[in-house]
């Protein structure tokens, strides 16, 4: 879960135990009809046929997306033991609203925090 939100930049930090957090990317939420559907499709992360299982043990994965004129960070969280699919937001997962339209495809990952 991010811990760390510096209004300078942004510097974001999770504090998910283990092997961290894998980078993501922006995601197409243009069929999400309200902030929760966004929310859902931004936290997927189904591991494509034969290229393993989902998110991996301790682990979690950051994608975001605009809607509604702001943008949203989300960390889809696995506290597990096993590697494993994540099909929608749950209770563990991460969300920062960012107000505006913010291109965060620029954003480095570097141990445990995500610069943007």
């Amino acid at each position: 879960m991010f811990n760390n939100v510096n209004a300078l930049g942004v510097a974001l930090t999770e504090s998910v135990a283990g092997a961290g957090t894998v980078a993501g990317a922006q995601v197409n939420v243009a069929l999400a009809a309200t902030l929760a559907g966004a929310l859902d499709l931004a936290a997927t992360f189904v591991a494509p046929q034969g290229a393993g299982t989902g998110i991996a043990a301790s682990t979690g994965k950051i994608d975001w997306f605009q809607f509604g004129g702001n943008t949203w960070v989300v960390e889809a969280i696995n506290g597990g033991a096993a590697a494993a699919d994540h099909h929608a937001l749950g209770a563990g997962d991460a969300v920062v609203e960012l107000l505006g339209l913010v291109n965060l495809n620029g954003g480095a990952f570097a141990g445990h925090t995500l610069t943007i």
